[in-house]
């Protein structure tokens, strides 16, 4: 998720998104763990801009709302499991959103 949150629709790892989705919303992850990790490897970073969750929100929202985003995720051969990319992007937003409530 750093590399979606740091370097934007410019130079995305499109396998990325996929992969974010896969874990957040079909195997599942612990909460947990992935608060540490965002805590450790995240937030405040000093080459991050984001501070909490709210702010992965609204980056998330602003870089899937693009439309070259869009178009690069529907075009990107990553999409392993041929995942819907408004499928994709909707449901990481939904999962990011939770874990706003959650904090």
């Amino acid at each position: 998720m750093r590399s979606l949150l740091r370097f934007g629709a410019g130079s995305m790892r499109y396998r990325d998104v996929f992969d974010v989705y896969y874990r957040l919303r079909i195997k599942g992850i612990d909460v947990g763990v992935l608060g540490s990790c965002m805590d450790k490897d995240l937030f405040g970073g000093e080459s991050m801009r984001e501070e909490g969750w709210a702010d992965v929100y609204a980056r998330l929202e602003k870089l899937f709302s693009d439309r070259r985003c869009v178009r690069q995720l529907s075009r990107a051969k990553d999409n392993w499991r041929e995942f819907p990319v408004g499928k994709v992007t909707a449901g990481i937003l939904s999962e990011v959103k939770k874990f706003m409530t959650k904090r």
